[in-house]
Parts: C-alpha cells; sequence; structure tokens
C-alpha cells in the first residue's frame, strides 16, 4: 500500500444473512457506497447472504476503484446490479462461458467480473471471456479482499496509475 493514498472512511463491520454480529467482515478502504436501495424486487432473486450484504451497504468501492460491488438500485445504471444481471449488455449475453443465472455481484479495476455460481465465487476475465471458480463463497471472498487487495484483486495496475497521478472516478474503470 506503499503508493496507495486511500480515502478512507471509517472500518465498518457488516454481516451475511442471517450470521451473528461477532462473526462480521470487516469492509475498509471504502471511497463510494451506493445510493438508498430501490430495487427491493431484487434481493428477493438473491442468496440471502448478498441480500443481507445489500440491505446493510447498498453496494460499495473499495480502494478508490480496486474493487466495485453493486447494489440493489436502478440508477445509476453502472452501480445497478439489475442492469449488469438483466439488462441489454448482461454479462451471460456477452460471455458464452456465463450462465444466466450467474451473480455478477462486482468488478475489479480492469473490468474483471466476480460472479457468484451456486454459492461459490468465479471471475470471468473480461479480455478472454474465461471463468475461473476461485473455491470460496462470498464471505470468504470478502476476507480474501480484506487479507491481501493488492494481491487478490491485482491491483498493480491501478497502483502504477494512481502512482502517476491517475483517479478513477466511480463507475469509471482503468
Amino acid at each position: 500500500f506503499r503508493y496507495l493514498k486511500w480515502i478512507v472512511s471509517p472500518a465498518s463491520a457488516y454481516f451475511f444473512g442471517n450470521e451473528q454480529r461477532e462473526n462480521a467482515v470487516q469492509l475498509e478502504h471504502v471511497t463510494f457506497t451506493g445510493p438508498v436501495l430501490d430495487d427491493g424486487d431484487l434481493l428477493a432473486r438473491l442468496p440471502a447472504n448478498l441480500a443481507g450484504l445489500l440491505r446493510q451497504i447498498n453496494g460499495f468501492i473499495q480502494f478508490q476503484g480496486g474493487l466495485h460491488v453493486r447494489g440493489a438500485c436502478r440508477e445509476p445504471v453502472w452501480h445497478s446490479l439489475r442492469d449488469a444481471w438483466d439488462g441489454e449488455a448482461a454479462f451471460w449475453r456477452l460471455y458464452p462461458a456465463v450462465h444466466q443465472a450467474d451473480i455478477p455481484f462486482a468488478e475489479d479495476c480492469m473490468g474483471d467480473q466476480f460472479l457468484l455460481r451456486e454459492g461459490v465465487t468465479h471471475k470471468l476475465a473480461a479480455e478472454t471471456g474465461e471463468v475461473e471458480s476461485l473455491g470460496v463463497g462470498l464471505r470468504e471472498f470478502f476476507e480474501s479482499v480484506a487479507a491481501d487487495p493488492v494481491e487478490f484483486l491485482s491491483l498493480h495496475p491501478l497502483l502504477q496509475y494512481q502512482q502517476d497521478g491517475g483517479q478513477l472516478e466511480p463507475g469509471q474503470l482503468l
């Protein structure tokens, strides 16, 4: 993190679904939080752990663009989980390896997508269209991000961009 100058919000604890608060996951370096939840119908379609998270924080950006977790909202479109999942440019429509049931809940700074497929997190390489299982659930995904965001999310290009004076605005990718 030596080159990063995150605009840091205080660390906040969030829990998934019906988990106990003592099992909360800490979210640090949050630089954007989503608007008020306005797509309650979408929550009914989501796994309980993701719906529970979005009820607490309706999507967010960490590490000044390093990770974007989409929210249950209709606007802005770039933040809308519904648009990424069901919209005209939904990922399952663009990439043959993505299933219609895959939930594109997040993306990294390069536009690679994180999908929930039957409770397991997968990564869609946007450039090649390949989908790879990360072998972890949603909670473990966020624990891995918290433990080593630079390596787990491959943030090296973002670090270089920031070192060169660049700054991503919400909704922008490298």
